[in-house]
Protein backbone atom coordinates (compact mmCIF):
# COMPACT_ATOMS: atom_id res chain seq x y z
CA UNK A 1 0.00 0.00 0.00
CA UNK A 2 1.29 3.81 -0.82
CA UNK A 3 2.28 5.63 2.04
CA UNK A 4 -0.63 8.22 1.12
CA UNK A 5 -3.30 5.02 1.94
CA UNK A 6 -1.56 4.61 5.55
CA UNK A 7 -4.41 6.99 7.46
CA UNK A 8 -7.43 5.85 5.94
CA UNK A 9 -6.47 1.81 5.71
CA UNK A 10 -6.88 1.81 9.65
CA UNK A 11 -10.31 3.79 9.32
CA UNK A 12 -11.38 1.12 6.63
CA UNK A 13 -10.30 -1.87 8.55
CA UNK A 14 -12.30 -0.44 11.76
CA UNK A 15 -15.30 0.30 9.92
CA UNK A 16 -15.42 -3.53 7.89
CA UNK A 17 -14.71 -5.11 11.20
CA UNK A 18 -17.76 -3.64 12.84
CA UNK A 19 -19.90 -4.31 10.41
CA UNK A 20 -18.42 -5.51 6.94
CA UNK A 21 -21.75 -6.11 5.26
CA UNK A 22 -22.09 -2.55 4.42
CA UNK A 23 -21.87 -1.58 0.96
CA UNK A 24 -19.32 0.76 -0.66
CA UNK A 25 -21.10 3.20 -1.13
CA UNK A 26 -22.06 2.76 2.88
CA UNK A 27 -18.61 2.83 3.54
CA UNK A 28 -17.41 5.98 1.29
CA UNK A 29 -19.88 8.11 3.16
CA UNK A 30 -18.50 6.99 6.24
CA UNK A 31 -15.17 7.17 5.79
CA UNK A 32 -15.20 10.44 3.61
CA UNK A 33 -13.76 8.96 0.45
CA UNK A 34 -15.19 7.63 -2.90
CA UNK A 35 -17.28 4.02 -3.95
CA UNK A 36 -13.81 3.28 -6.14
CA UNK A 37 -11.24 4.25 -3.13
CA UNK A 38 -13.17 2.05 -0.91
CA UNK A 39 -13.32 -0.59 -3.43
CA UNK A 40 -9.48 -0.33 -4.17
CA UNK A 41 -8.32 -0.48 -0.71
CA UNK A 42 -10.45 -3.87 -0.27
CA UNK A 43 -9.18 -5.50 -3.29
CA UNK A 44 -5.30 -4.30 -2.37
CA UNK A 45 -5.96 -5.45 1.48
CA UNK A 46 -6.84 -9.07 -0.06
CA UNK A 47 -4.66 -9.39 -2.46
CA UNK A 48 -2.00 -8.67 -0.01
CA UNK A 49 -3.24 -11.25 2.57
CA UNK A 50 -4.14 -8.56 5.22
CA UNK A 51 -7.93 -9.54 4.57
CA UNK A 52 -8.12 -13.02 3.95
CA UNK A 53 -11.99 -13.15 4.46
CA UNK A 54 -15.76 -11.58 5.63
CA UNK A 55 -17.25 -13.70 8.21
CA UNK A 56 -20.55 -13.18 10.32
CA UNK A 57 -19.64 -13.88 14.05
CA UNK A 58 -22.52 -15.55 15.48
CA UNK A 59 -24.39 -15.41 18.98
CA UNK A 60 -24.72 -19.24 19.39
CA UNK A 61 -26.79 -18.50 23.08
CA UNK A 62 -28.88 -16.30 21.53
CA UNK A 63 -29.79 -19.87 19.55
CA UNK A 64 -30.67 -21.67 22.72
CA UNK A 65 -26.85 -23.31 22.77
CA UNK A 66 -24.28 -22.86 25.74
CA UNK A 67 -20.34 -23.13 24.92
CA UNK A 68 -17.51 -25.02 26.39
CA UNK A 69 -14.29 -24.45 25.46
CA UNK A 70 -10.99 -27.19 25.43
CA UNK A 71 -7.25 -26.70 26.39
CA UNK A 72 -5.03 -29.73 25.75
CA UNK A 73 -1.35 -30.09 26.05
CA UNK A 74 -0.14 -32.53 23.54
CA UNK A 75 3.04 -34.47 22.61
CA UNK A 76 5.60 -33.26 20.21
CA UNK A 77 4.23 -35.69 17.13
CA UNK A 78 2.79 -33.83 14.33
CA UNK A 79 0.82 -36.54 12.43
CA UNK A 80 -1.02 -36.89 15.43
CA UNK A 81 -2.23 -33.43 15.66
CA UNK A 82 -3.03 -33.41 12.00
CA UNK A 83 -5.08 -35.63 12.80
CA UNK A 84 -6.64 -34.82 15.67
CA UNK A 85 -7.86 -31.92 13.88
CA UNK A 86 -9.17 -33.69 10.95
CA UNK A 87 -11.55 -35.26 13.93
CA UNK A 88 -12.21 -31.93 15.70
CA UNK A 89 -13.58 -30.30 12.23
CA UNK A 90 -15.46 -33.66 11.75
CA UNK A 91 -17.60 -33.58 14.75
CA UNK A 92 -19.96 -30.83 13.67
CA UNK A 93 -20.12 -29.29 17.04
CA UNK A 94 -16.22 -27.16 17.56
CA UNK A 95 -16.87 -23.59 15.87
CA UNK A 96 -13.29 -22.69 16.79
CA UNK A 97 -9.97 -24.47 16.70
CA UNK A 98 -6.45 -22.80 17.34
CA UNK A 99 -3.06 -23.86 17.73
CA UNK A 100 -0.35 -22.00 19.98
CA UNK A 101 2.87 -22.74 21.76
CA UNK A 102 3.49 -22.67 25.51
CA UNK A 103 1.48 -24.02 28.23
CA UNK A 104 -1.46 -25.62 25.79
CA UNK A 105 -0.95 -26.44 22.19
CA UNK A 106 -4.75 -26.86 21.08
CA UNK A 107 -7.52 -24.88 21.65
CA UNK A 108 -10.78 -25.17 20.80
CA UNK A 109 -14.70 -24.74 21.54
CA UNK A 110 -17.82 -26.64 21.25
CA UNK A 111 -21.32 -25.39 21.50
CA UNK A 112 -24.22 -27.24 23.11
CA UNK A 113 -27.55 -27.49 24.61
CA UNK A 114 -27.62 -30.10 27.32
CA UNK A 115 -24.13 -31.17 29.13
CA UNK A 116 -25.15 -34.75 27.93
CA UNK A 117 -23.50 -33.78 24.49
CA UNK A 118 -20.06 -33.34 26.18
CA UNK A 119 -19.49 -36.34 27.21
CA UNK A 120 -19.56 -38.42 23.64
CA UNK A 121 -17.38 -35.88 22.15
CA UNK A 122 -14.93 -35.71 25.30
CA UNK A 123 -14.87 -39.73 25.83
CA UNK A 124 -13.97 -40.03 21.83
CA UNK A 125 -11.31 -37.69 22.17
CA UNK A 126 -9.29 -38.77 25.46
CA UNK A 127 -9.67 -42.49 24.31
CA UNK A 128 -8.54 -42.23 20.46
CA UNK A 129 -5.64 -39.66 21.35
CA UNK A 130 -4.87 -41.01 24.76
CA UNK A 131 -1.20 -41.27 23.40
CA UNK A 132 -0.42 -37.84 22.29
CA UNK A 133 -2.68 -35.85 24.95
CA UNK A 134 -0.74 -34.90 28.45
CA UNK A 135 -2.93 -32.80 29.97
CA UNK A 136 -6.45 -31.50 28.90
CA UNK A 137 -8.74 -28.48 30.79
CA UNK A 138 -12.54 -27.65 30.00
CA UNK A 139 -14.58 -24.88 31.18
CA UNK A 140 -18.26 -23.69 30.06
CA UNK A 141 -18.05 -19.98 28.66
CA UNK A 142 -20.73 -17.49 30.52
CA UNK A 143 -19.81 -14.27 29.63
CA UNK A 144 -17.86 -13.24 26.54
CA UNK A 145 -17.43 -9.72 25.11
CA UNK A 146 -15.79 -8.47 21.80
CA UNK A 147 -14.72 -4.83 22.12
CA UNK A 148 -14.30 -3.04 18.73
CA UNK A 149 -10.28 -2.70 17.47
CA UNK A 150 -10.14 0.59 18.46
CA UNK A 151 -6.39 0.75 18.19
CA UNK A 152 -6.53 1.55 14.39
CA UNK A 153 -8.98 4.62 14.89
CA UNK A 154 -9.72 6.92 17.78
CA UNK A 155 -13.46 6.36 17.74
CA UNK A 156 -15.00 4.70 20.95
CA UNK A 157 -17.71 1.67 20.14
CA UNK A 158 -19.03 -0.06 23.05
CA UNK A 159 -18.37 -3.86 23.38
CA UNK A 160 -20.26 -6.29 22.26
CA UNK A 161 -21.91 -9.43 24.07
CA UNK A 162 -20.65 -12.58 22.33
CA UNK A 163 -21.79 -15.23 24.72
CA UNK A 164 -24.28 -14.41 27.49
CA UNK A 165 -27.94 -15.34 28.86
CA UNK A 166 -28.89 -18.18 26.56
CA UNK A 167 -32.32 -17.46 25.01
CA UNK A 168 -33.99 -20.03 22.26
CA UNK A 169 -35.24 -18.30 19.32
CA UNK A 170 -37.05 -20.46 16.29
CA UNK A 171 -35.37 -20.24 13.18
CA UNK A 172 -36.59 -22.15 10.29
CA UNK A 173 -34.11 -23.66 7.53
CA UNK A 174 -33.76 -20.40 5.55
CA UNK A 175 -32.64 -18.83 8.46
CA UNK A 176 -30.19 -21.61 9.40
CA UNK A 177 -28.89 -21.25 5.69
CA UNK A 178 -28.28 -17.59 5.97
CA UNK A 179 -26.45 -17.79 9.07
CA UNK A 180 -24.35 -20.38 6.93
CA UNK A 181 -23.79 -18.68 4.27
CA UNK A 182 -22.79 -15.12 5.79
CA UNK A 183 -20.04 -17.42 8.32
CA UNK A 184 -18.62 -17.97 5.05
CA UNK A 185 -19.09 -14.68 3.25
CA UNK A 186 -20.70 -12.01 5.21
CA UNK A 187 -20.21 -9.63 2.07
CA UNK A 188 -22.36 -11.75 0.14
CA UNK A 189 -24.61 -9.93 -2.03
CA UNK A 190 -27.92 -9.91 -1.23
CA UNK A 191 -29.16 -11.46 -4.79
CA UNK A 192 -26.59 -14.29 -4.19
CA UNK A 193 -28.30 -15.13 -0.72
CA UNK A 194 -32.02 -14.90 -2.30
CA UNK A 195 -30.90 -17.91 -4.70
CA UNK A 196 -29.63 -20.01 -1.50
CA UNK A 197 -32.80 -19.70 -0.29
CA UNK A 198 -34.87 -19.55 -2.52
CA UNK A 199 -36.16 -16.30 -1.52
CA UNK A 200 -36.99 -12.54 -2.90
CA UNK A 201 -33.78 -10.14 -2.13
CA UNK A 202 -36.52 -7.95 -0.18
CA UNK A 203 -37.88 -11.38 1.97
CA UNK A 204 -33.71 -12.12 2.81
CA UNK A 205 -32.90 -8.52 3.78
CA UNK A 206 -36.13 -8.40 5.89
CA UNK A 207 -34.73 -11.82 7.51
CA UNK A 208 -31.32 -10.60 7.99
CA UNK A 209 -32.77 -7.65 9.94
CA UNK A 210 -34.67 -9.71 12.28
CA UNK A 211 -31.93 -11.74 12.99
CA UNK A 212 -29.54 -8.69 13.67
CA UNK A 213 -32.42 -7.71 15.65
CA UNK A 214 -32.34 -10.77 18.04
CA UNK A 215 -28.43 -10.72 18.18
CA UNK A 216 -27.82 -13.66 16.37
CA UNK A 217 -25.57 -11.97 14.01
Amino acid sequence: LMIGAMVEVPALLFELDLNCRRSSAQLSRVLNRSRQTVDYRIERLMDRGILLNFHTTINFCRMGYRLYKVHLRLRNLPHVKARLRDFLFSIGKVYWVGQCSGTWDILFGLFYRDERELFPVTNQLLRDYEDAIVEHAGWPMVDVVQFPKSYLTEKTVPPRMLIGDVMSHELDEADSALIVELVHDARSPLIKLADVVNLSPTAVQRRLQRLENLGII
